[in-house]
């Protein structure tokens, strides 16, 4: 498992050798970030829409005003695109990839459905970049999705 934290997990309150913790640092990574470079990315994401009160119910998936709809498609790329350009990246290639969604009781807690992203992209606002690489994208973070990866292209 790979969890990405601002703090250093204390793994103390676990049982012996239940698990073990690498800390990296990432300055190097974050100074590596220029505009214009080309970086291969990954990310596992919950693509939403809310519907508006104007909106008419989705025969799909029975969405209605106020409600968030998981999309699919050509609408989650849409979606993607729309994140990525405002997380500093300019995307080059990309397709997603319906992934399941672990959930042990359907009756119970959020509904989403993940997308995994892959493509290039270009980096045009490393700040921007860095900001969403810290703090993830999308409204299923909370959940274990939204996390970006990047490696140089």
């Amino acid at each position: 498992m790979f969890v990405q934290t601002a703090h250093q997990p204390d793994l103390t309150s676990l049982p012996r050798h239940y698990a073990s913790a690498q800390s990296r640092d990432l300055t190097a990574m974050f100074t590596g970030l220029q505009p214009g470079l080309p970086v291969h990315y990954r990310i596992n994401a919950a693509p939403l829409a809310s519907r508006s009160a104007t909106a008419v119910r989705d025969p799909v998936t029975g969405g209605r005003r106020g409600k968030r709809t998981p999309l699919a498609g050509d609408d989650a790329l849409a979606w993607w695109h729309r994140r990525a350009t405002a997380a500093g990246l300019e995307i080059i290639t990309g397709h997603g990839t319906p992934r399941p969604f672990p959930r042990r009781d359907r009756s119970t807690g959020p509904h989403y459905r993940l997308t995994q992203f892959n493509g290039t992209a270009r980096i045009t606002d490393p700040h921007l970049l860095a900001h969403a690489l810290t703090n993830g994208i999308g409204k299923g973070k909370p959940y274990g999705a939204g996390m970006l990866s990047l490696v140089p292209a």
